[in-house]
């Protein structure tokens, strides 16, 4: 059978004030805050998280957390966007 993927994507907006996220189809994309995703970008803070209220009584919560490259490196798989890991010994 042929299945649908599932497809995600972080992406900033210049116009919110929170963490926010969006299911459509077969995707959810995660919107962060512009200040806020360049400050962690630019910082040894690894994740951001944000409960979304749901219903009355429930939460989504969001956690995304930065990609860092390997310790030990695959030949296979490209880490070119992988943020340096912080337990390298330079």
């Amino acid at each position: 059978e042929n299945q649908p993927s599932f497809r995600y994507s972080v992406q900033q907006h210049p116009d919110i004030k929170n963490i926010q996220a969006n299911y459509s189809g077969h995707e959810i994309a995660v919107m962060l805050p512009k200040a806020q995703s360049g400050a962690w970008a630019n910082t040894e803070e690894v994740g951001l998280e944000r409960k979304i209220p749901f219903t009355q009584n429930q939460y989504l919560t969001v956690l995304i957390e930065k990609d860092f490259q390997c310790l030990h490196k695959q030949a296979t798989e490209d880490e070119s966007d992988n943020f340096p890991n912080p337990a390298a010994i330079s």
